[in-house]
Order: structure tokens, then C-alpha cells, then sequence
């Protein structure tokens, strides 16, 4: 497809094809406030699983992938600890098989991925235009998928 010939192809481009760079500007868009985020900003957070929910304003949702849909007690021990401190209390199963975790303020997203790591889990490309629910680990400013 060509570059920037619809809007996610033109949202990509603008981080140099590398949707996970908005890592990169994860410090000042949390500095700026979520009523800053442009369009643009909160597309591009969805690549790293980050959703801006228009119904709950300064709150989001969060994806969590649940490699190939298994799980073990401690990480959803973990998920329950982050949706009890963080969030709303709401834990969300997905077609996917994977779990969203909603009602979390954008400042919280490094102390979650953090506790995710904890417990091997990530919300890397649970959005957007990614290969879905297979184990994708973070390399650089890349995934790359494991089989």
C-alpha cells in the first residue's frame, strides 16, 4: 500500500512507518494531558495498546495480550491488582482472547506495562494493523513475532 494513502497508513507515516514510536512520545503526552492528544496521537497509541474512550474522558482501555489465549493465576492476579488500583474495577474478555483493562488515567500506562512485564505479559500491537493474540516481543522500537 502506498504510504499515506488512508488515514492509518498517513498516521504511520508520520513516525516513519513505526507505529511503537510513540513510545518515544509517551513522556510528553502524558506531560501535555489527554484533552491535548490530537486525532493522530491517539491513533498512534493504539499500536502500543492504549485506547482513548470517548464515553469516559481522561480515562482509557487498555488491551493485554494473552499469548495464543492462555494465562496463568498470576498474571490475572496481576491484571485484577492493576484494574482494582489503576483502573475501574472492569475487566473485559475479548473475541480475541484477550482481557482490556478500562478507567486508567494515560499517566498510569508505564507503572501498568511495568507490572505486566512483571508477569510476561504486554500490550504491544493489540490494535490497530497487527497480526493479533500471538506472542509478539518488543525489540528496539520493533516486535518481532515468536513461534
Amino acid at each position: 500500500m502506498r504510504t499515506g494513502s488512508n488515514a492509518v497508513e498517513a498516521t504511520k507515516a508520520s513516525v516513519d512507518g513505526d507505529g511503537l514510536r510513540v513510545r518515544e512520545q509517551l513522556p510528553r503526552l502524558i506531560g501535555q494531558g489527554y484533552e491535548s492528544l490530537t486525532t493522530s496521537e491517539k491513533d498512534l497509541l493504539k499500536w502500543v495498546g492504549v485506547f482513548f474512550r470517548k464515553p469516559t474522558p481522561g480515562k482509557f482501555m487498555m488491551r493485554v495480550r494473552m499469548p495464543n489465549g492462555f494465562t496463568s493465576g498470576g498474571q490475572l492476579r496481576a491484571i485484577a491488582d492493576l484494574s482494582r488500583r489503576l483502573g475501574n474495577c472492569v475487566l473485559d474478555i475479548t473475541t480475541r482472547q484477550q482481557i482490556q483493562l478500562r478507567g486508567f488515567e494515560l499517566g498510569s500506562v508505564t507503572e501498568i506495562w511495568e507490572k505486566l512485564r512483571g508477569v510476561d505479559l504486554d500490550s504491544l500491537q493489540t490494535g490497530m494493523d497487527n497480526v493479533r493474540n500471538q506472542w509478539m516481543r518488543a525489540v528496539g522500537s520493533h516486535a518481532e513475532r515468536v513461534v
